[in-house]
């Protein structure tokens, strides 16, 4: 929910230097399976490469659950396929070490922090409802870790 100017900034592509680290592309991959980001892929990646750092941008096709709604306590429980498609892959250290990182920091009261960021007119549904989906997408075992640990490519 920002907007800045990252003059110089280029289009993420694999080929470019630096490569992201493991750890770095194994926590960008973790983020976008639990929000089922279905666009990071190497058609296109929405990132920027600024500095040497990549940027995240474009979310809008995260959290995809929101146009339905349909079933969303059962498609929060699932695995996310599309992970298989991320840009980020060949250079992903170990899933489940992100998760370890990464889960702890999320819990209700931070989730419902950045959700009270989010302007009313950009929700489709509740608050709470996302909360719960984000929460039930928490939910130890987390089919979405799996899934992505199983996408990357063998050492």
């Amino acid at each position: 929910m920002g907007l800045d100017f990252l003059p110089g900034s280029l289009a993420f592509a694999p080929a470019m230097d630096p490569k992201p680290s493991p750890q770095l592309a194994a926590d960008v991959i973790w983020f976008d399976a639990l929000i089922t980001n279905i666009d990071r892929s190497p058609k296109n990646p929405n990132m920027l490469s600024w500095h040497g750092r990549p940027w995240l941008i474009d979310h809008g096709a995260a959290l995809y659950i929101q146009h339905t709604w349909r079933d969303a306590a059962a498609h929060a429980r699932k695995p996310f396929e599309q992970i298989r498609d991320h840009v980020l892959l060949p250079y992903s250290g170990p899933l489940h070490e992100a998760d370890t990182r990464l889960a702890p920091q999320l819990e209700p009261s931070v989730l419902t922090a950045i959700l009270d960021l989010v302007p009313d007119g950009w929700l489709s549904e509740p608050r709470a409802r996302y909360l719960e989906y984000l929460e039930r997408r928490l939910a130890v075992p987390r089919p979405f870790v799996e899934e992505a640990d199983r996408a990357r490519p063998a050492a």
